[in-house]
């Protein structure tokens, strides 16, 4: 009897590839991706970094056709309103951190006078008063250059009187919490900062805009800081106590106090909400990007204070 021969060779597996795909499949999966995914895309295919004349009829990569079309199809109006143009991909991923939750990215100060409340969340802070400390800066990891934005920041674990706590809008500066600074204040209005303008003006790019570098509002009596790191106002130093503005109030720093802030930069505004409560436009002249930023200042008096930050949907006009 002749035994049936078996062929023991596997077939052949045929890989689908994605440039077989018609535009609606390109898109959905380049929609799981995301910008860095796209990217990447990008570098190690040709087909998908090669220029091509797009669909409105403009000579660019299917990498940058495909995360435009993943933003128009996926972004609100309110997403959009707050995306710069430019490159398609960096646009993608300013959406996706615009949807991902607002930390602090960069701590300045002694560590056993600013922390991370829990290290695996650094949405909130704990500022603790430690000796020879002046003050802490804390700095969000968002870049703000278009539209309006909000931001709550919640106090609780107050300890201590007088507790003084500035909230504001501060240029998009980097690694300064690698440069082993034991106080900074970005206002720099203090004698002993003003060595620290220079370095700061380095990081500087042309998306910062005009000359208002730093702008906060003071919890204590309700006045709005502003600075200017090119050295204009390097003299009015220690002796200047703050621009009062029309709503003013202060907000004493106790436990559950919210400040929320709305920076405006259709109008270059930022305004100030004291426990959900509008107080006003505190400062015009806004331009260019920013970050949000806390500074704590530490005293006899107080004790700690940990901060939460949040972003919120800006509402009305």
């Amino acid at each position: 009897m002749e035994i049936p021969q078996f062929d023991r060779k596997r077939a052949k597996t045929e890989h689908l590839a994605l440039t077989t795909l018609g535009n609606d499949a390109q898109v959905h999966i380049a929609s799981f991706l995301g910008a860095k995914g796209i990217a990447c895309l990008g570098q190690t295919c040709g087909h998908f970094g090669m220029g091509h004349v797009s669909t409105d009829g403009q000579m660019m990569s299917l990498v940058e056709e495909l995360a435009g079309q993943v933003v128009d199809g996926s972004a609100s109006d309110y997403e959009k309103s707050v995306l710069v143009g430019g490159r398609k991909v960096k646009k993608l991923r300013q959406l996706e951190l615009m949807r991902s939750p607002l930390y602090f990215e960069q701590l300045i100060g002694r560590a056993d006078g600013i922390r991370y409340t829990h290290p695996e969340d650094k949405s909130k802070i704990t500022l603790q008063s430690a000796q020879n400390l002046d003050y802490a800066t804390a700095i969000s990891n968002h870049e703000m250059r278009a539209g309006r934005h909000h931001v709550t920041f919640h106090m609780t674990e107050v300890e201590g009187r007088f507790n003084d706590i500035e909230c504001g809008v501060v240029r998009p500066i980097k690694d300064w919490d690698n440069k082993g600074l034991q106080d900074f204040d970005p206002m720099c209005f203090s004698m002993n900062q003003h060595k620290y303008r220079k370095l700061l003006l380095a990081d500087k790019t042309n998306e910062w805009g005009d000359d208002l570098h730093c702008c906060s509002y003071y919890s204590l009596e309700g006045k709005c800081y502003f600075a200017n790191w090119n050295d204009e106002d390097k003299d009015e130093g220690d002796e200047w106590e703050g621009d009062e503005w029309e709503g003013m109030e202060p907000a004493r720093l106790v436990d559950n106090l919210s400040v929320g802030l709305l920076l405006d930069l259709d109008a270059g505004t930022l305004s100030v909400f004291k426990d959900g409560m509008n107080l006003g436009v505190m400062k015009e002249g806004l331009t260019g990007s920013y970050c949000w930023y806390v500074l704590y200042y530490f005293s006899v008096y107080s004790r700690k204070c940990s901060v939460n930050i949040k972003r919120g949907m800006p509402t009305g006009r």
